[in-house]
């Protein structure tokens, strides 16, 4: 059994600066990606134009951030006690869950970056190869299935997991394996990241030449050279042209919606893989504050997708709005109804 769990108690009380604002930050990241990505699975579910592959692929990803959500939720008492209240039991299904949910996010990821670079790339086969059917049976088998099989061997049976008292957390401990760490990330991790790198260079390939050849029709529609005998033809050609700019406007805002998903998760992912790797091939221990940045920067990555949809979704942004303005009138609703009753009980 590697390490299980540590009640490290300490004599002082969350008092300094540093602890305070640690605190702070376990509870921010905690709350937001609970709360957002909860907004983004009421959205995904309750929106009819969204339940279709892309839909399903994005509930994927929304319900992995969820779960990293309630891993960060799990840490705020320990980030105040100093101590993991939990029992060993708790502290190995959080090791667990928090290894499950990182995969099954980075998969969802790849499952997006194929799906749009076909709908771009090749849109006459999309209808045909990304069915619902073929989404879901995907979806589930590589993004969940793959993650949940090779950490439960890992953790659940083997035992490796260890509460990290540097990020107040329980965690896979993967202690002195380097090579087995790193055969890990070239079998999972490197590959999505070379998918997701690939796929998106040809859908942008794909969009700019797009972009040229309806610049190069509408030059030659609108030049002044054109034949006046050709006006017959022109209203079918313009009203292609009219409707390609939509569909062209449409794909691009997907295409970056999950481009820029895809590079906050790497950009909060891969500084603590590699600062990681480099102290544990040097047999270094890294020092206890850049451990904390780092690992909540990695679990930031839920919180960094809410606020993508937020701002880059105009219709997400419309229905989180309006869901938020909804409850907080029936809440406000349900206040004044109760304080009304307490009145009359009183008179």
């Amino acid at each position: 059994m590697e390490n299980t769990y540590s009640q490290w108690n300490v004599s002082e009380s969350c008092t300094s600066a540093l602890c305070i604002s640690q605190v702070s930050i376990v509870c921010f990241i905690a709350v937001v990606s609970l709360a957002g990505n909860l907004g983004i699975l009421v959205t995904l579910l309750s929106t009819p134009s969204l339940r279709n592959s892309h839909g399903y692929l994005l509930t994927s990803l929304a319900v992995a951030d969820f779960g990293v959500g309630l891993v960060a939720a799990s840490a705020v008492y320990p980030s105040v006690t100093h101590v993991w209240p939990y029992g060993n039991a708790a502290c190995k299904i959080t090791a667990y869950f928090e290894a499950v949910f990182t995969l099954a996010s980075s998969l969802s990821l790849i499952m997006l970056s194929i799906e749009r670079y076909i709908a771009v790339a090749h849109p006459f086969k999309y209808v045909h190869l990304v069915t619902k059917r073929n989404t879901v049976i995907s979806t589930i088998t590589v993004c969940w299935a793959l993650p949940v099989t090779f950490y439960a061997g890992f953790i659940l049976v083997q035992s490796h997991y260890q509460f990290t008292q540097d990020a107040w957390v329980c965690t896979p401990a993967y202690g002195d394996r380097f090579f087995y760490t790193l055969a890990g990330l070239l079998v999972f991790f490197f590959p999505s990241l070379l998918i997701i790198g690939i796929t998106s260079v040809i859908v942008h390939r794909t969009l700019s030449q797009n972009a040229q050849h309806r610049e190069s029709m509408l030059a030659m529609v609108m030049s002044p050279s054109s034949s006046p005998s050709s006006p017959p033809s022109s209203p079918p050609s313009s009203e292609s042209d009219s409707l390609q700019p939509r569909l062209s406007r449409r794909e691009v805002k997907m295409f970056r919606l999950v481009r820029a998903v895809a590079l906050a998760f790497y950009i909060c992912w891969v500084p603590n893989v590699a600062v990681g790797l480099g102290y544990l091939a040097a047999g270094q221990r890294s020092p206890s504050n850049l451990v904390f940045f780092l690992y909540w920067l990695h679990l930031s990555s839920g919180l960094c997708n809410f606020v993508i949809y937020f701002v880059m979704n105009t219709n997400f942004r419309k229905a989180i709005t309006e869901k938020v303005g909804v409850c907080c009138h029936l809440c406000c609703k349900k206040r004044r109804q109760s304080y009304t009753v307490e009145n009359r009980e009183r008179q």
